[in-house]
């Protein structure tokens, strides 16, 4: 279902009437048939809050101290810049812990009680169970860090600045196909909505292109013992394995594949490019051939707005920063641009703001929208090295 554009709410007597393609609880795909109805404009209050719920605790926690700490830096930087129209901004945490119970609870907590008109969110469990309550509550919902292609079906009230699993994951496995020349792949997944998306385009794509899926295995969140499938995954021929999964998985599934001397070549995708990941995985990584993907970030850049993110969030945090806290630092920058644009506090606005943008040059790249609400960035590869940094490809 395509977004209606929101240009068209200006109609008779500046009604903000649109179609809207928000679903039940499971399937945001499925219409709900609502419309928006008129627009009350919100003036800018004396303190502007963005909303954001993230994996504070948890499996995910890692991740989530990158993700808060960059939208910190982004509130911290755009005050001491004059805010949005002479308002600061402050962002407003709930934990929902990579869970999508959770989620559902932290999202009508920031929508219902606090009042904000937009949410920051990440992980796809979360999000997909956040959708059908950013329809109920007329709340933007902001997706910065998940990979579900389900997200696209939104509905009007749901932007996105990254892309989904089907591209990351049709990238991976071309480039190990056609870049690195591996015929035969396995996939350990984790089991959930973001893992089993990403294996399912992952296997489809590497199938098509000619290659042979060899293995598969899914794991447990939270999973600590990956000695088993890694037992099969070494007896049946797999020359590269792709493990769509989190940083802590990740790093105990490498540590224990040089234990067990797996000799293959390794591909993950853009959570584990994280200063946590390479030290949770300590010396394992002299022992691995290990690529990463990831989305319009190349945190080497010398010069320009990354160098400038980069410098300052080392600065901040006496640690490099991610992709995905740099994304979640454009989005806040972006919505801080919308804001400034419509002068106003209520999603109605915000969104017509964001869907007018001009292209944004931040650190991950140029951000706009279509009339989805979806952003589309380049995809960059790099290889972590053996004394745990990483090398961009070509």
């Amino acid at each position: 279902m395509t977004r209606v554009s929101l240009s068209k709410w200006s109609a008779a007597l500046g009604l903000a009437l649109f179609a809207t393609a928000c679903g039940g609880a499971t399937d945001p795909g499925q219409s709900a048939g609502n419309e928006v109805g008129p627009r009350k404009a919100v003036a800018l209050p004396d303190e502007v809050k963005i909303g954001a719920t993230l994996p504070l605790t948890g499996s995910g926690a890692a991740w989530g101290a990158s993700i808060s700490q960059a939208m910190n830096l982004a509130a911290k930087e755009i005050n001491a810049n004059g805010g949005v129209n002479g308002k600061n901004v402050k962002i407003a945490f709930e934990d929902h812990r990579a869970e999508a119970q959770q989620g559902a609870s932290a999202f009508r907590k920031l929508a219902e009680v606090d009042g904000v008109p937009i949410i920051v969110t990440v992980n796809s469990g979360p999000v997909l169970a956040q959708i059908p309550i950013a329809e109920a509550t007329k709340t933007l919902l902001f997706d910065s860090g998940t990979t579900s292609p389900q997200v696209r079906k939104g509905g009007a009230y749901v932007f996105s600045n990254v892309p989904k699993a089907d591209d990351e994951a049709a990238e991976q496995a071309r480039y190990a196909f056609e870049q690195l020349k591996f015929k035969k792949a396995a996939i350990l997944s984790r089991q959930d909505e973001s893992g089993t998306n990403f294996a399912r385009e992952l296997k489809t794509t590497f199938e098509k292109l000619g290659g042979d899926v060899v293995f598969e295995a899914a794991h447990q969140p939270d999973a600590t013992d990956f000695r088993p499938a890694l037992a099969r995954l070494k007896a049946s021929g797999a020359e590269v394995a792709f493990i769509p999964t989190y940083i802590n998985e990740a790093a105990t599934l490498l540590r224990q594949s040089v234990e067990m001397k797996v000799d293959v070549t390794w591909i993950a995708y853009s959570t584990v490019l994280n200063s946590a990941f390479i030290k949770q995985l300590g010396d394992a990584s002299e022992n691995l051939t290990f690529y990463a993907s990831t989305l319009g970030w190349a945190p080497e850049e010398p010069a320009g707005p990354t160098a400038k993110f980069v410098q300052a969030y080392q600065a901040a945090y006496k640690e490099a920063p991610e992709f995905f806290g740099a994304n979640a630092y454009d989005a806040v920058y972006v919505i801080v641009e919308a804001m400034k644009a419509c002068d106003c506090y209520d999603p109605e606005g915000i969104a017509q703001g964001l869907l007018d943008l001009k292209p944004f040059a931040g650190v991950t790249g140029e951000t706009a929208f279509d009339d989805d609400g979806m952003a589309v960035k380049p995809i960059l590869w790099y290889r972590i090295k053996s004394d745990g940094s990483l090398e961009r490809q070509k």
